[in-house]
């Protein structure tokens, strides 16, 4: 299928996105600060932490103060750089597929499977969240070194284009930086399995240096705004284990979670802590990641079969991107995320690919031998991950107009000037929100406790706004205030005062 054809499938399927309203505390949180922060002091940008965390994001928060500039706070344009950015990365997955193996076909399964993955939708999703922005760099990165190390003559250009895109990745997402690494690790895996050389003592002198003064670069300028008590304790080994082994079961699962859910009823992951029910679910989890370890155990030893050594080490250098580019992750977060699974799913697909055409399409002689079985294994895999993507935009859709509807009829009038608190209650006896990601967020929910205040100035335009999310059982109590303004918020982001009487605007 060619590429034209992929993006404009991976558009058809996102369609719905741009047209969504903000949803849930992170859009608000980062919205509110471009708003109110960083348009009065753009400098803030660059000199200032990632809401007063370790995390150093200048290109994170740039693009979002950008994003907000261009479209006066509309939605539309943060959805809108998300979509471009991961339709960007579709065609950089294609051209890291073909220079690794120099196959179309492959190429082409790759950048399907991964421009449809649910795993890649949270990042696509999330309105101020920049990682497809992040991990264009990424991969752009990986692409200019492939090409540089093809290059005889022009390999300092496209070497210090490698550099210089892994360099702007780690500006927005510090966890770009395994790009570093992993520009050593493709010439070592040829030099260890094929005994090949890709890269001369010139090459790798430049390339050490380029990395040691992009790095330095990066740590300089963080070392000047981060706060020596700035840090972040390090998760203990039985949570590195939970994680590692719920992201390995992510990758491997055909079906996803949300779709599961929406089609058979199934319980969302974060559904099964309860009543007991977390061991058998770990017990089951662990037993599907054995079986596949074995599974792959035995692939790998008919692929050595197969495969001649330059081969080999290129295939092997798929597993080690996804285990690089999860491994910051896992040292330095306690919390599992899809959004760390973005670049993962991408090498995912590439190596997915390779192995079937690998075992499927080159037969001996490159006589094709089976390519029923293998279009029909993309063909189903891009369905199912298709349908879960639009399933899961759907449900973003579903928060998003919530959202908006609480913002729209709140007293707007009443509440543009003075110093009012704001106080929200989720109506009794309503649907509760389900928590996994955004996709089962409901009624005040949509905006969340931490972004009540948040909201409510950006939607007023007035920073004396309070707000605050209770209890329905604490109306009686904490609603008493002159200044206090008391809302029912249902499910469905209808608003009304606590007393009967509609909000109105």
């Amino acid at each position: 299928m060619p590429l034209s054809a992929i993006i404009l499938l991976v558009g058809l399927v996102y369609c719905r996105t741009p047209a969504t309203y903000f949803c849930a505390y992170d859009d608000f949180l980062e919205v509110h600060r471009a708003a109110f922060e960083d348009t009065r002091d753009p400098s803030r940008v660059f000199t200032t932490t990632h809401f007063q965390s370790y995390k150093y994001r200048p290109l994170n928060r740039g693009l979002n103060l950008l994003s907000y500039r261009l479209g006066g706070g509309d939605a539309a344009y943060f959805r809108a750089r998300n979509l471009v950015f991961h339709l960007l990365n579709v065609a950089l997955v294609y051209a890291l597929a073909w220079l690794l193996f120099g196959r179309r076909w492959t190429a082409a399964a790759a950048a399907l499977l991964f421009g449809l993955h649910p795993l890649a939708n949270q990042s696509v999703v999330g309105a101020v969240m920049t990682n497809t922005a992040a991990h264009a760099g990424f991969l752009l990165s990986l692409v200019c070194f492939l090409i540089s190390l093809r290059q005889t003559r022009r390999w300092p250009v496209w070497l210090a284009l490698a550099l210089a895109a892994a360099w702007l990745s780690l500006l927005a997402y510090e966890a770009a930086i395994a790009a570093f690494p992993l520009m050593f690790t493709y010439p070592l895996l040829h030099w260890f399995f094929a005994r090949e050389k890709l890269a001369d003592a010139r090459f790798l002198l430049a390339l050490a240096a380029g990395c040691a003064l992009a790095l330095g670069a990066f740590f300089w300028m963080r070392a000047l705004y981060v706060t020596a008590g700035a840090r972040q304790a390090l998760p203990g080994m039985k949570a590195l284990v939970k994680n590692a082994l719920m992201y390995a079961a992510a990758l491997l699962s055909p079906v996803d979670v949300v779709l599961a859910d929406e089609w058979l009823g199934t319980p969302l992951p974060s559904e099964l802590y309860f009543g007991g029910v977390s061991a058998w679910w770990w017990a089951v989890v662990a037993a599907g990641v054995c079986a596949a370890a074995f599974a792959a155990l035995a692939l790998v030893s008919r692929l050595r079969r197969q495969l001649p050594a330059d081969a080999r080490a290129k295939m092997l250098f798929l597993p080690a991107a996804i285990l690089a580019s999860l491994l910051p992750l896992l040292v330095f977060t306690d919390k599992a995320s899809e959004t760390y699974l973005y670049l993962p799913a991408a090498f995912a697909a590439v190596l997915f690919g390779a192995v079937l055409e690998t075992l499927l399409l080159a037969g001996a002689g490159g006589r094709k031998r089976r390519p029923a079985v293998a279009f029909a294994a993309v063909g189903l895999l891009g369905l199912l991950f298709g349908g879960a993507t639009w399933v899961r935009n759907g449900r973003v859709a579903r928060c998003g107009e919530t959202a908006r509807r609480i913002v729209t009829e709140l007293p707007a009038e009443k509440l543009r000037e003075g110093a009012w608190t704001v106080k929200l209650a989720s109506a009794p006896g309503e649907p509760a929100s389900r928590r996994y990601g955004m996709y089962g967020w409901r009624g005040v929910d949509t905006i969340g406790a931490t972004a009540a205040r948040a909201a409510m100035q950006l939607v007023s335009q007035n920073e004396e706004l309070a707000a605050e999310v209770i209890a329905p059982e604490a109306v009686a109590s904490d609603c008493a205030g002159a200044r206090d303004v008391c809302l029912w918020v249902h499910e469905d982001g209808r608003v009304s005062e606590i007393g009967g009487r509609s909000a109105g605007r």
